[in-house]
């Protein structure tokens, strides 16, 4: 199994949380940069995951070693883009619709910061979209409940 799943949503919302916890199990590619090349490939950047400190204003730094993650070999094909929406009031059981496509444009282009500078940028946005048969919005409560969506994009088997 050689495939990621890109997350995007804002910041504080969860996405290292995920990655911490889903990098345990599966190869870290990287957390909040994520490159992707024409072949809509995720490109490895193992960079130090910036983690919340309980009462502080600051974040650490961690490497992946440091927190366990299993490293990158590689490339991934991306499986599937996930508009990530976490609520302390959502049920504990995930909610997953699928997002048309100018939706998923809209939510996805603030969270990038390196669009406008590619060339035709939107629509090499809108082919990755559509080669990985669209995005899906993700409302969730806590990110271990999202570990059943994430082996099945991926075709986990366990």
């Amino acid at each position: 199994m050689n495939r990621a799943v890109v997350y995007v949503a804002a910041g504080g919302t969860g996405k290292t949380t995920l990655t911490r916890l889903l990098g345990s199990r599966y190869r870290y590619l990287t957390d909040e940069t994520v490159g992707i090349d024409a072949e809509h490939q995720v490109l490895p950047y193992p960079k130090p995951l910036s983690i919340r400190v309980p009462n502080k204003r600051y974040k650490k730094e961690a490497s992946p070693d440091e927190l366990g993650l299993l490293p990158a070999d590689g490339p991934a094909p991306v499986a599937r883009i996930l508009l990530l929406d976490r609520s302390d009031s959502y049920p504990a059981i995930p909610r997953v619709e699928t997002t048309d496509l100018f939706d998923a444009v809209m939510s996805v282009v603030p969270q990038t910061s390196a669009l406008s500078r590619l060339d035709r940028g939107l629509h090499q946005l809108s082919a990755l979209i559509q080669a990985t048969e669209g995005v899906l919005t993700v409302r969730y409560r806590e990110a271990a409940s999202l570990q059943p969506l994430i082996a099945e994009l991926i075709g986990d088997p366990a």
